[in-house]
Parts: C-alpha cells; sequence; structure tokens
C-alpha cells in the first residue's frame, strides 16, 4: 500500500488526520495505525485496473 493509496484510502473512510498525526500514530501507538491502514484499504476498490461493467 503506498502512501497516496493510503491517504486516498482514509479520505474514502472519512478519516481526517494529518501527516504529523499518522506519524505520531506510527511511531507510538503501532496498533492505531495498524488499524487506519486496514480502514484505508477496506475503504479502497479491490481491484483498479477492473474493467468498467
Amino acid at each position: 500500500l503506498t502512501y497516496n493509496r493510503f491517504i486516498q484510502g482514509l479520505g474514502l473512510a472519512g478519516v481526517e488526520v494529518d501527516r504529523r498525526m499518522l506519524a505520531e500514530l506510527a511511531v507510538n501507538d503501532a496498533p492505531a495505525f495498524a488499524a487506519l491502514v486496514e480502514v484505508a484499504k477496506n475503504a479502497l476498490p479491490k481491484d483498479v485496473n477492473a474493467p468498467a461493467a
């Protein structure tokens, strides 16, 4: 998961955090950061290369 996709997923999920807060969580609260990663992944489309139906 790239940073850009991570931020895109957070936005789609309605999560508003800035880079400083993300860095703070990554360093000091790994479980919370991991939870944000999962939220972002779940908000993103599963296959961005899938042909439109």
